[in-house]
């Protein structure tokens, strides 16, 4: 008979499935042509690698960084 954490880890693999699941199956919305924040290109090669990209290479850097600097102060 399954206990309560038998039932708790198949809800989490199940729910950890249909995430994957959703995940893999979405389109990816159209990668910009320009940045959004400083207006600059964003290069085809970029653009095919990432779709759905919507900042340059220098943007996206800057905003990781500020991402992971107020993580840190949380």
């Amino acid at each position: 008979m399954a206990d309560a954490m038998d039932r708790v880890q198949q809800h989490v693999t199940e729910e950890l499935a249909r995430n994957i699941t959703r995940a893999t199956q979405r389109k990816p919305l159209p990668s910009a042509f320009f940045c959004e924040s400083c207006g600059a290109d964003i290069p085809q090669k970029r653009r095919e690698i990432l779709p759905g990209v919507c900042f340059c290479v220098t943007c996206q850097d800057i905003n990781e960084r500020m991402a992971a600097h107020y993580r840190k102060g949380e």
